[in-house]
């Protein structure tokens, strides 16, 4: 449509701004939302029975010869829980006076992916998918009083450049396990139980 509106100058430019914004805002929620499907996915068992005030105390249940996490990871771990475990109100204790026993794992599996080779540059790409649980057992009985675990991807650990039949190449990008988000996560509802 043809209009005869004398040309204001300006209004050109405040219209090209508008869309420029529209854009970035269409390019910061899409950025978003990618971030938000590799987001933590929790699973949580027990919250309804568990109660905070029955178990006052707790303490890490230690097998000996088991390794339940890298060591660069354990302290991280064990640092997570006990401020969990503070948030709710118990307070650690020697294992033989402790009324809750708490072990935790962690658990690695390799997936793959083929992403749409109109939108991706990688025909392929192997990831790593972290899993972290914890278990809270009861010291007298031995029966589990919760269970939570949390699962992200960690890291990108191969990629396949051009067609499927070629090879993958390792990368050497850092995992990312995002623990205190995990434990946030898992523990969220015995905080709202509360």
């Amino acid at each position: 449509m043809l209009t005869n509106d004398p040309i204001v100058p300006g209004r050109a430019t405040a219209r090209r701004r508008r869309s420029m914004a529209a854009t970035a805002s269409c390019v910061v929620g899409a950025v978003l939302l990618a971030h938000a499907c590799t987001g933590v996915r929790t699973t949580s068992e027990g919250g309804a029975t568990f109660t905070p005030e029955t178990f006052a105390t707790y303490a890490f249940a230690v097998t000996p010869g088991t390794v339940v996490a890298p060591a660069e990871l354990d302290g991280s771990i064990r640092r997570a829980i006990e401020a969990e475990l503070g948030r709710l109100g118990l307070r650690a204790a020697d294992e033989k006076e402790a009324k809750l026993l708490v072990s935790y794992r962690t658990e690695i599996a390799v997936r793959q992916r083929f992403p749409d080779p109109y939108f991706s540059y990688y025909a392929a790409e192997e990831y790593e998918d972290g899993t972290l649980t914890v278990e809270l057992r009861d010291a007298v009985s031995g029966e589990v009083a919760w269970r939570g675990s949390g699962q992200s991807e960690l890291r990108r650990s191969g990629v396949l450049v051009g067609s499927l039949a070629g090879r993958l190449t390792a990368t050497d990008d850092p995992r990312e396990w995002r623990v205190e988000e995990k434990m946030a996560a898992m523990f969220a509802p015995l905080r709202k139980s509360r």
